[in-house]
C-alpha cells in the first residue's frame, strides 16, 4: 500500500550548485513524488529560476528567514498527505519513496530511514548514521534527546506534523532534531525503514558548519524547555546532552554557552562526564566538568 501522495519538499538558500543533482535523484524514483516545491528563501543567486527550469514548483521568499520557516512555509503550500524534507545539497535513493512507503503502510507514524554521511569534495563516506535502536527504546522522547533526528531521513503525515506546529521558527539550528523530540512529546511513535536511502554531503561552507556554535546553543535551549515537566528519565538523558553539548561549544570557544550548558546539567543532577573510566567520572563531580573538558583538550591539542 503506498500513501496517496507524497511531496518533496526543498528549502534552499543559494542553492543553484546542488540542486541538479538533488532532483536527479527525485526524478528517478521508482514511485514517483506527487509534489516537488522548492522554497527560495531570499537567496542571492539564481536559485528559483534553475529550479524552475529543472522542473520544481517554486515558492519565492522576500527575505532569508531560515530553514524553519522555509520548511514550514512548504509544510502549509503542499497538498499531499505525506511529505519528505531534504536539504538542497543532499542526495536522495532512487528507491525512497517506494521503500519508505512501504514502510508506512497501514499506518500514520512518520518513518525514519539509515542516511550515509560522506564528504561533499571527496565522497569518502564518513559514517552511516540508523534509527534501529528507536522502536525498542522505552521512551522515545529520551532516546531523540541524545541521538539527533535529522531532517532529511524523515517520511511524515501532514497532520501529525501540523498537529504539533510544525518547526519552531525561533531557532535558526537545531530545528529538525527539536521537531523530532516534540513530535515524541506529543506521543508520536515512529517507524524505522534500517536502509541508507538519504545521502548528507558535509562541506565546510554549510550553515552548520559555519554556525556550529549558533546551532549548539540553540541546542542548549531546546534543552532548557524540555526540563520544563520531565520526568526522570528524561532529566537524565537533558543532563546528559546538555555535558556533551558543553564540551563541544569549549571545543569552539563559546566559553559563557558551554557554562550555561554545565549549568542545566547540574539542574538536572548530572556532573560525571561521560568516560568509561572513573577517574574522570569522579574528578568531574570534584572539579566540575569544565576543568575534564578542558584537559582532554589539552591533550589531544599535545598529542596532536
Amino acid at each position: 500500500m503506498v500513501p496517496v501522495s507524497v511531496a518533496l519538499l526543498i528549502p534552499c538558500h543559494n542553492a543553484a550548485p546542488f540542486l541538479a543533482d538533488l532532483l536527479d535523484g527525485a526524478k528517478a524514483q521508482t514511485a514517483p513524488f506527487a509534489e516537488i516545491l522548492c522554497y527560495d528563501d531570499g537567496s542571492s543567486d539564481d536559485t528559483a529560476a534553475y529550479a524552475r527550469r529543472l522542473g520544481a514548483t517554486v515558492i519565492d521568499g522576500l527575505e532569508n528567514r531560515g530553514a524553519a520557516a522555509a520548511r514550514n512555509r512548504l509544510l502549509n503550500a503542499t497538498r499531499c498527505e505525506w511529505v519528505h524534507f531534504h536539504d538542497a545539497d543532499d542526495l536522495i535513493d532512487p528507491r525512497f519513496v517506494e521503500r519508505m512507503t512501504a514502510t508506512a503502510a497501514g499506518g500514520l507514524e512518520p518513518v525514519l530511514c539509515a542516511m550515509h554521511v560522506e564528504d561533499r569534495a571527496t565522497r569518502q563516506r564518513i559514517k552511516t548514521t540508523s534509527y534501529r535502536a528507536l522502536p525498542a527504546a522505552g521512551d522515545p522522547a529520551s532516546w531523540f534527546i541524545q541521538h539527533n533526528g535529522f531532517g532529511i531521513v524523515g517520511l511524515y503525515p501532514v497532520a501529525v506534523l501540523r498537529s504539533i506546529g510544525g518547526f519552531d521558527e525561533t531557532l535558526r539550528g537545531n530545528e529538525d532534531p527539536d521537531l523530532h523530540v516534540r513530535l515524541a512529546l506529543a506521543g508520536v511513535r515512529f517507524r524505522v525503514c534500517d536502509e541508507p536511502l538519504v545521502t548528507n554531503l558535509v562541506r565546510p561552507d554549510s550553515f552548520s558548519s559555519l554556525h556550529w556554535t549558533t546551532c549548539l546553543t540553540d541546542r542548549v535551549h531546546c534543552l532548557e524547555r524540555y526540563l520544563e515537566n520531565a520526568n526522570e528519565q528524561r532529566r537524565v538523558a537533558i543532563g546528559i546532552e546538555a555535558l556533551s553539548t558543553a564540551e563541544a561549544l569549549l571545543e569552539h570557544g563559546a566559553t559563557v554557552g558551554a557554562r550555561a550548558a554545565i549549568q542545566l546539567a547540574k539542574r538536572c543532577g548530572v556532573m560525571a562526564v561521560d568516560s568509561p573510566r572513573w577517574l574522570p567520572r569522579a574528578a568531574s563531580r570534584l572539579l566540575g566538568p569544565e576543568v575534564i573538558f578542558r584537559a582532554r583538550r589539552w591533550r589531544r591539542d599535545m598529542t596532536a
